[in-house]
């Protein structure tokens, strides 16, 4: 994929032990989406990274006073550190 074009961008800062990799888009394509994301986690292996953060939006109809933010993990214990920084879980049957 050419950098100059691409709706991804890659971040690394090793001083700061931080990557960012963003996108504007899916492809649309679930064998597409899932190459990519397990190439991410390829990377991320690659950087010695222990916790993958993953954040989407979504659209909503109406104006909203107080927004919320829900989390899903890979295990009890990513949903415990979730709820200890006050994000609700989307997983309750999980534990």
């Amino acid at each position: 994929m050419d950098r100059d074009v691409s709706p991804f961008k890659f971040y690394y800062s090793q001083e700061k032990n931080i990557i960012l990799f963003s996108g504007e888009m899916q492809f649309g394509h679930p064998a597409t989406d899932n190459e990519l994301a397990e190439k991410i986690v390829e990377a991320a292996k690659l950087m010695g990274v222990e916790i993958i953060y993953t954040v989407i939006a979504t659209h909503i109809k109406n104006y909203v006073e107080e927004p919320e933010v829900s989390g899903v993990a890979t295990t009890p214990e990513l949903i415990t550190f979730l709820e200890s920084k006050g994000i609700k879980s989307q997983m309750a049957g999980f534990r």
